[in-house]
């Protein structure tokens, strides 16, 4: 029989896909009012409550108790909390999150929040570099700052690194370096400029930090023969506002007007990009069959930024006719294998979504990904009719779905995606 304590360390070892202890946003400056958000699992009906926050310089602790002397309904409940932090000033913060319970004071999750700078005193650009070295960034216009050669100094995390002036922009390849925000000190015989957690170092093998990196699904990219004499072609094109500089290994860097499928080839089963947070990229994804291009071109697959992922996906108006194949096509962005529910009319259908990992984080850039031919299922259902897809969890994870309706004799596609 667990204790108390074996219980709720069982609890918390558990995977939570995304989830648990976030912070929002996601990625904060010195300008935003930052909150700690808890999305997690309680062992009973006498969940944590009256919050109590403190703050010491860079430690942050979040303390919570546990009803006193009364009776508590034994069974997992969900565990919901908003903390506000506040709005705190550029730096690295520890956040304890700890609770007052019947056993004792038990840390619950230690995390570490960065606070970047709104307006950077020295912007650079990108602000995300690989631990390897190499990467080539570029500074200020420091033309007001200088009136001669060698007046000018680079430091990086204190050290100094040599540097270029290209019509008085400073450049500079920076060094190798340990993962984590760095701070960037740029000197001239007028002032000196700092900006705090100005450029931020990542391990190119690891998983990508959320406070850095997006994630965005592309459902498939698949080039080749299809059913009834179909050759199907997606057309995937990125668009961003200049070049996204580094990526872990498992995405490759994006130019502007880059085809997915020339990078990266046939994803039938999808593909998680990551994307650095707060640049402007725009996608177009088109998927047509070429051998009838000549009376159809196609139709538009959505490309799925993380918040649009959903704990539950509702489709509407699925045609279930014998006209037509149903495809239902469902995802988890976080790439962990985990089961869902397919609610059709009369009963809910298990479906896997197969993945490369088994416990989140996942720093895989394949999707979590399973397909179920509806009309095969449900091969006497006629009309029209909601499909729900979900987690049979109290917290469930994220997830996305959409169904394509393809047409036996045109091979026209439609697709039904969540609104």
């Amino acid at each position: 029989m667990f204790g108390r304590a074996a219980l709720l360390a069982l609890l918390f070892s558990l995977p939570l896909f995304g989830q648990g202890f976030t912070f929002e946003p996601i990625a904060p400056t010195d300008q935003s009012f930052v909150v700690l958000r808890i999305r997690s699992l309680w062992r009973d009906g006498c969940r944590p409550e009256k919050e109590q926050i403190t703050r010491n310089g860079s430690s942050i602790v979040v303390r919570y108790e546990t009803p006193r002397g009364v009776g508590c309904a034994t069974a997992i409940y969900p565990w919901n909390e908003a903390a506000p932090l506040g709005v705190l000033p550029a730096g690295i913060y520890d956040v304890k999150v700890e609770v007052d319970d019947y056993d004792g004071l038990m840390t619950m999750a230690t995390l570490k929040l960065v606070v970047t700078e709104a307006e950077p005193e020295v912007p650079f650009e990108p602000r995300i570099a690989s631990t390897a070295g190499g990467t080539q960034v570029t500074g200020p216009n420091l033309c007001g700052d200088i009136t001669g050669p060698g007046e000018v100094a680079l430091f990086v995390d204190g050290v100094r690194i040599p540097h270029t002036l290209d019509a008085c922009v400073l450049k500079a390849t920076l060094p190798p370096h340990a993962a984590g925000p760095v701070d960037v000190r740029v000197t001239t015989q007028l002032r000196t400029y700092e900006t705090v957690n100005a450029i931020h170092y990542v391990d190119p093998a690891a998983t990508p930090d959320p406070a850095l990196y997006e994630r965005v699904l592309v459902p498939v990219l698949f080039r080749g023969p299809g059913a009834f004499g179909s050759q199907w072609e997606t057309d995937v094109i990125v668009d961003a506002d200049a070049p996204l500089g580094v990526l872990p290994d498992v995405s490759a860097a994006l130019r502007t007007n880059t085809s997915l499928w020339t990078l990266f080839g046939d994803r039938p089963a999808g593909l998680i990009l990551f994307l650095p947070r707060g640049r402007d990229v725009r996608f177009s994804n088109h998927i047509r069959d070429v051998s009838r291009d000549a009376t159809q071109w196609g139709t538009e697959i959505p490309i799925v930024r993380e918040g649009e992922a959903r704990t539950q996906i509702v489709l509407r108006d699925v045609p279930f006719d014998p006209r037509y194949r149903l495809q239902l096509r469902a995802y988890s962005l976080d790439g962990v294998t985990t089961p869902v529910l397919v609610h059709l009319p009369d009963q809910g259908n298990p479906l896997t979504l197969r993945g490369p990992c088994t416990v989140a984080p996942c720093n895989s850039n394949q999707p979590a990904y399973g397909s179920m031919d509806l009309r095969a299922v449900r091969p006497l259902l006629r009309g029209k009719h909601t499909v729900i897809v979900e987690y049979p969890v109290a917290q469930p994870p994220r997830v996305w779905a959409f169904i394509t309706v393809t047409n036996n004799e045109t091979q026209h596609v439609t697709v039904i995606s969540p609104q």
